[in-house]
């Protein structure tokens, strides 16, 4: 199975356009591209000045402490508190025993708990997408197919996509034989897709 694709579509001043509704053609002549050839050398040096590395920007993302304060400051949580001072103030003035004030308590901190460790899952899930990203890529250049390390893609390079290989960026398949691509990472579908290169 071999395909190819363009790369870093949406990355270019075009990226208005809805590119899955535009022919290969289109695209190719678009990006100032060749299918055959693709990119020079020198066109590579003058879009990777422009557009930069193709890479997922780094963060620190948020610290444990973070997500925690982060669950116990939305509105509804912090009028529920307020609900519950309130109700265990006028409870106790009474002599009466604050069960709703507990009640109200207790759902508060589930639903801080619960919201912590779904929080921190995602954020361990986009760590891990970050990791997966492919470190090289077989590209066409003046010509010649080479390896060329990810971050160095540009948008109208001509991606090579064979059996095993990770997509290293956003792009408009050209040509495709028997393509199918698992997104499990983005969809959690299990199942591969099959994908093809005619418009929409």
């Amino acid at each position: 199975m071999n395909s190819k694709l363009t790369s870093s579509v949406s990355s270019t001043p075009t990226s208005t356009r809805d590119w899955h509704t535009l022919s290969c053609q289109q695209v190719i002549e678009l990006l100032n591209s060749d299918l055959n050839l693709g990119l020079t050398s020198n066109e590579v040096t003058q879009r990777q000045r422009y557009f930069g590395k193709n890479e997922l920007k780094q963060t620190n993302g948020r610290g444990n402490l973070a997500i925690l304060w982060d669950q116990f400051t939305n509105i509804m949580l912090v009028m529920l508190i307020a609900i519950a001072i309130i109700s265990a103030f006028l409870d106790l003035r009474q002599s009466n025993f604050p069960k709703d004030s507990i009640a109200i308590f207790t759902i508060v901190i589930l639903n801080g708990i619960l919201g912590y460790v779904q929080e921190s899952k995602a954020e361990q899930a986009l760590a891990a997408l970050k990791r997966l990203s492919p470190t090289r890529v077989k590209v066409i250049r003046d010509g010649i197919t080479q390896e060329v390390d990810a971050g160095e893609l540009v948008p109208g390079d001509i991606v090579l996509i064979e059996t095993g290989v990770q997509i290293a960026a956003d792009g408009r398949l050209l040509e495709a034989q028997n393509l199918q691509i698992s997104e499990s990472t983005l969809t959690g579908e299990a199942t591969a897709v099959t994908k093809d290169a005619e418009t929409i």
